[in-house]
């Protein structure tokens, strides 16, 4: 595609570019996603990252990048339509009814990369991020573009009570648009964001500290991508999944809830991760953080070696 397309991203600095994606209105109106790539593009002939994030955030790891480009390898990002860069002012903030719906900007996103010479591609996911990223492995027009499969801390189960999120999924079904009050660990973006208890800065007019309220509909279209992994999906990629060695959920903040996942329960993901194929490495990674590329210093570096070591493979 033509270089002019692009444009810098002053969010991210120096070296970042962006091409904004349109697609036909939805429920809320307009519709738009984003691709986020290194610029200039580096072209050295191995796989390109294309990179999916989780609920209430968007693309701004860029030492993630960086250190996928160290390793030879062009990286490309989404913010997905409704999140980050690709807002817009929606009604309905990081909504989808069915994952799916993610499927015309993971297809337009991996024709530009295609167009810009790369022939393969690992994609790699973040927590929600996963459940689009394995539907679309498995039936993405242009799934046999990618090659290898990362999860970071991928979101297979609720870790709240099944009663609850089945009840919660079937409003989904009658009322899409209600919104519930916000599920996520109330500790989690504060111990992020460096104007709170953290080490990293964003902008949280697109990753809120308190976050967006969930919708029923969204709910409902989790739920149903769970289940479909949950029974097995059969991708024929190799995949690796990453995750912390512990969960908490702590009512009082104390300096180790830097060293869990507060979103996810881990257990759920080493039980429901080999469903994902027959070709599914799990790792570990002690200390970690819900996403893992954000953990303390030591489990950041060892989560960063896994993964470009695994995107190298051949």
């Amino acid at each position: 595609m033509p270089s002019s397309d692009w444009l810098p991203d002053l969010g991210l600095g120096s070296g970042y570019s962006y091409k904004t994606l349109t697609f036909k209105d939805d429920y809320d109106g307009p519709v738009t996603a984003t691709v986020i790539r290194n610029q200039p593009l580096l072209k050295r002939g191995k796989p390109a990252i294309l990179y999916l994030h989780g609920f209430i955030d968007y693309f701004f790891q860029k030492h993630v990048a960086c250190r996928f480009n160290e390793a030879e390898h062009d990286f490309y990002a989404l913010d997905l339509r409704k999140y980050g860069r690709s807002l817009n002012g929606d009604k309905h903030p990081n909504i989808c009814l069915a994952f799916e719906e993610y499927f015309p900007e993971i297809t337009k996103a991996l024709e530009t990369i295609a167009d810009e010479g790369q022939t393969s591609v690992v994609l790699m996911a973040h927590s929600t991020g996963a459940l689009p990223g394995a539907l679309y492995a498995k039936d993405g027009d242009r799934r046999e573009d990618i090659t290898r499969i990362i999860f970071n801390s991928p979101f297979l189960a609720f870790p709240h009570c099944a009663v609850s999120v089945a009840i919660a999924a079937g409003i989904g079904r009658l009322c899409p648009f209600g919104a519930t009050d916000n599920r996520i660990n109330k500790w989690y973006a504060p111990s992020l964001h460096i104007r709170y208890k953290g080490d990293w800065d964003f902008i949280t007019a697109f990753k809120p500290i308190k976050g967006f309220r969930a919708y029923y509909g969204w709910i409902r279209a989790v739920v149903l991508a769970q289940k479909r992994i949950e029974a097995g999906l059969d991708l024929r990629q190799p995949v690796l999944v990453m995750h912390s060695d512990k969960s908490r959920n702590d009512k009082e903040w104390s300096d180790e809830l830097h060293r869990a996942d507060l979103v996810l329960n881990v257990k759920d993901i080493k039980k429901l991760a080999p469903r994902l194929g027959h070709r599914v490495a799990m790792n570990e990674i002690p200390d970690g953080r819900h996403d893992l590329t954000l953990s303390q210093e030591r489990p950041r570096q060892v989560c960063l070696e896994t993964m470009v070591e695994w995107a190298g493979k051949t």
